[in-house]
Formats: structure tokens, sequence, C-alpha cells
């Protein structure tokens, strides 16, 4: 929370849009004691035009690098970096999405999320953070996008349902337009399933198409969908190559699992330099993207 008040009032002070999401707004905001729900970073999502100078404001604040393989950054057009401290890591988002590859298939505008901004109070200071609705979304978004699997982000689904009640026909909307409706629903399903949270059919019907349902219900019978480990599973697979319809679900399911082959196969080369060229290649093409 200290380090959220000195970056936050940093970025304020340079003009910089930004708001932060998960970990210590749903500890504070969502749970009844702040200790129920364990956060070890900080997630902040600033506007891609204003990502280098985060970044900026970041190292002079004595945050480091983790990694510093800046081709490669630019190669994906990373959604997302990492800097440390001793005591506190940081997230820096500019989307989403880490890929540009996992970006295409989907509509989500961060800068719409945070057109729509609105501020809570944490431990005494008010800082921004996701809409309702948009917290509702990027939770479930975050939690098929990452595979679905641990019992934690089913739970900060449920609190985000239960807490602030949101707009359901608005989440279906923007779920819908984001092109990530499947993610949503499916998520939204297994909350229903799991922690009885009483979502309606028709918001599940909206979000989810029939054929994907079914295909999510066979395999939860198969391969449970809460695991307590980090081991790939058919769901957490499933789960990740989820798309906006059932077409290009189907479709993702060999892409993904073709990808990983290679990535196997052929890692990607490391390359750790600080070229500072490269690196200014990569804040120029993440100001330039459009997605």
């Amino acid at each position: 929370l200290a380090a959220l008040r000195e970056v936050g009032s940093a970025f304020d002070r340079e003009g910089i849009s930004w708001l932060t999401m998960k970990g210590p707004v749903l500890a504070h905001h969502l749970y009844t004691r702040p200790c129920d729900r364990h956060y070890a970073d900080l997630d902040l999502l600033v506007d891609r035009q204003d990502f280098q100078a985060a970044v900026e404001v970041l190292e002079g604040l004595h945050y480091e690098h983790s990694i510093h393989n800046w081709r490669l950054a630019e190669e994906m057009l990373a959604g997302e970096i990492e800097l440390t401290t001793d005591v506190t890591r940081v997230d820096l988002h500019w989307h989403l999405h880490y890929s540009s590859i996992d970006r295409e298939r989907t509509s989500l505008v961060p800068d719409e999320m945070l057109e729509r901004v609105r501020h809570v109070e944490l431990a005494g200071q008010r800082v921004p953070t996701f809409d309702v609705v948009d917290t509702t979304l990027n939770l479930a978004y975050h939690a098929a996008r990452s595979d679905g699997h641990r019992l934690i982000w089913l739970k900060d689904l449920e609190r985000s349902l239960a807490v602030e009640a949101p707009d359901l026909d608005e989440l279906v909307r923007r779920s819908l337009a984001s092109e990530c409706g499947p993610q949503v629903g499916v998520m939204l399903v297994r909350v229903r399933d799991l922690l009885d949270v009483p979502v309606p059919d028709g918001v599940i019907e909206a979000l989810v198409p029939a054929p994907i349902r079914g295909l999510d219900r066979g395999i939860r019978r198969v391969s449970d969908p809460v695991q307590f480990h980090e081991r790939t599973t058919l769901t957490r697979f499933a789960t990740r190559s989820l798309g906006s319809s059932t077409g290009s679900t189907i479709v993702e399911l060999p892409v993904r699992a073709a990808r990983r082959a290679v990535r196997r196969i052929a890692p990607p080369e490391e390359r750790e330099t600080d070229d500072q060229v490269m690196k200014q290649w990569f804040f120029d093409a993440v100001a330039a993207s459009g997605r």
C-alpha cells in the first residue's frame, strides 16, 4: 500500500493515466478482512501512450527490470513488463493481454476501460480502478486466460458478483463487444457450479455458444477445473484455448498445441541485454499499437 501511494502519486504528478487492478483492490474492497485475500504484487494499467513515461517513473523510484530481452518484448509486443525493488514487485500493463498473438483474438480496448475509471478507498488512500462491470469482466477474463484452475480466482469473481452486483446485461454487452464472451461465460458457469452463485441461465447462454458449453461440461467430467498444482491439465489447456466463437475455439486448440510443441523444441533465445536502442524500439511499438 505504501508502494501504491508512492507510485500513484508520482504517476499523477506526471499526468499519467493509470489504474490499479486485482491485488489490493480485491483485498480491501471486496473481502470482509484484507488479510483474507493474499497478494504479492501490484498490477497497474497505464495508457499505452504513457507507458514509456510510467516505466521511467518507476526507474526513477529505483525499480529494476526483471528481464532485459527488449528484442523479444518488441517481437511479442509484450502487454506488460515486471519491475521490482527489494520489497515490491510491479506488473506494469498497457494491455490485459501479454502477447500480440493473443490480442488478435479479442477486441478488448484498455483505453476505454481507463476512461470508465472509478476511485475507491484503500486503507485511507483514494485510488483509481476499473468500474464495477469492468472489474467483473477483468476477473473472469484473467482467470480464463490463466487456465482458470485456481480456486482464489473463482472466489474473487464470487466476491465481485456478491459485493458489487454488477449490471449483468452490461457485462454481457461489453464481453461480446470485446470478443471475450466465452471466456467470461465459462468462468461464470464454474462460479455458479462450484460456489453456488446464482448466475442466470440467460446470461450464460448469451455469452457462451451451446457447443462450447457442452465441450466445457464434458471436459470437466474428465478433468476437474480446480487444481492445486501448476501442471498442464485438459481443462487448463481447453480453458486457455477459448475463443470468441465455437469456430475460433476449435481452430485454436490445435494451433495452441502446435505453438507449445515449437516452444519446447526451439525455445526463444534469451538475449538478455540492456540495449537501449532495442528498449526504445519496444516503447515506440507500444505507443504506435492500436491493440
